[in-house]
């Protein structure tokens, strides 16, 4: 009879932190989320290069895959210019050192001399390395309006 009341008392002790910690994962990354839209927005190449891991993996809604190298360099020449993005819906899945962050985006964005602009939902993967977050992966698809 002991043995259930003790793991009880330890579960009601553990449990509290761990609750905390998930909220502190979901802040967290929430904010890297907004850094990270942030930077694209004043085009700091730099602190992409922090934000998004050596070996990012990027699919785009048109199916392409990009990488952090040309993330930097779209930024740092100019080519990829963003001027608006409106992150909503956001909901964050923490899985230990492994973070899901999926929501809808709204962008003003040019490549170069295309227009980009439009409603995105996407899914980003965040992995904490060396204590802070990255961004690993991550893929957007257009949301098409009813016709």
């Amino acid at each position: 009879m002991k043995h259930p009341i003790a793991l009880a008392l330890v579960l009601l002790v553990a449990l509290p932190p761990l609750k905390a910690q998930t909220r502190n994962t979901a802040g967290a990354l929430a904010a890297r989320e907004a850094s990270f839209n942030q930077a694209l927005l004043r085009a700091d190449w730099q602190a992409v290069e922090q934000i998004e891991a050596d070996d990012l993996i990027f699919t785009n809604a048109d199916g392409s895959v990009t990488h952090k190298s040309d993330d930097v360099a779209n930024l740092r020449s100019g080519d990829l210019k963003f001027e608006s993005i409106v992150m909503s819906d956001v909901v964050v899945q923490n899985l230990g050192d492994v973070g899901v962050v999926t929501g809808k985006l709204v962008e003003t964005v040019r490549y170069q001399t295309t227009d980009l602009s439009g409603t995105y939902r996407f899914t980003d993967v965040w992995v904490r390395r060396d204590g802070r977050w990255q961004l690993v992966a991550g893929q957007e698809t257009l949301v098409r309006s009813p016709k």
